[in-house]
């Protein structure tokens, strides 16, 4: 991993990921607690707890998510993890692919780094069972649904 100036691996890397992710808490956890809120009300929809249909988990999060204004709050927090990587984003992100994305997992954020590498921001909201295939919410804090990478390209 690049970060100042220096490339880092293994203990290193986890830091900065636990550092970009910390930043991201700290400034935006009403963001994060308001996706985690976005994420159960989708769930209560529906009249089991698990769906296997990917659709009735995208579907309904990307309109609750935009309707909320949390699209766009959520690329203010990917603003926050570029700025804790020491580096600038190569673009603007916009509400919008490739910067935002709504998965059956939750949202996803990412910004190419000026250095090349991608930072990716994501909220698990859901899990995936695999036999039978079936999306389920997982009632994540905001201290558990928030993950960072940082990738080389």
């Amino acid at each position: 991993m690049f970060w100042g100036g220096h490339i880092y691996t293994g203990v290193m890397a986890e830091e900065i990921r636990e550092t970009v992710r910390r930043h991201v808490l700290a400034e935006h956890r009403d963001t994060v607690a308001d996706v985690c809120s976005v994420g159960r009300t989708v769930s209560a929809s529906w009249s089991t707890e698990t769906v296997p249909d990917p659709e009735r988990v995208t579907t309904p999060l990307a309109s609750q998510l935009t309707a909320r204004g949390l699209d766009t709050a959520l690329l203010d927090a990917l603003a926050t993890a570029v700025a804790a990587t020491d580096a600038t984003a190569a673009g603007t992100p916009v509400p919008a692919p490739p910067y935002f994305v709504v998965t059956s997992r939750g949202p996803l954020c990412r910004a190419t780094l000026d250095d090349d590498r991608r930072l990716v921001v994501r909220l698990r909201l859901f899990t995936v069972e695999r036999r039978p295939r079936a999306y389920r919410f997982r009632d994540p804090r905001p201290e558990t649904c928030l993950k960072t990478v940082i990738r080389d390209s």
